[in-house]
């Protein structure tokens, strides 16, 4: 797969929030399908988020 696939992003979203304004300090590790991140307001010395870079559409 050669990029992730996009859906118009839902101001409302919090994965879409995250997908539009993460620093890139704060990827751990990221390919087409995943990232995993520290993210503002979850700050846990050693912790990260891991997350899907899709989302079902509905």
């Amino acid at each position: 797969m050669s990029s992730t696939p996009r859906h118009p992003a839902d101001a409302d979203c919090f994965k879409c929030g995250l997908e539009e304004t993460t620093e890139e300090s704060a990827v751990v590790f990221r390919d087409p399908l995943w990232t995993a991140q520290t993210v503002p307001g979850y700050s846990v010395p050693g912790w990260f988020v891991l997350r899907a870079r899709r989302q079902p559409n509905g």
